[in-house]
């Protein structure tokens, strides 16, 4: 099983490539983004670092 990191490198930032953009660019890449989502009342879900 493959990482998120490992996953990234080996394909997303291949094919960002291939379409011309440039990984290396933070304004248009960005490696992560937390995204904070409302789970249901009483469903609690661990945050990872």
């Amino acid at each position: 099983m493959k990482t998120e990191q490992q996953t990234r490198i080996e394909l997303i930032d291949k094919l960002l490539l291939h379409a011309g953009w440039s990984v290396n660019d933070p304004s248009q890449v960005v490696e992560e983004f937390d995204i904070l989502v409302g789970l249901h009342e009483g469903v609690q879900e661990p945050r990872t670092p």
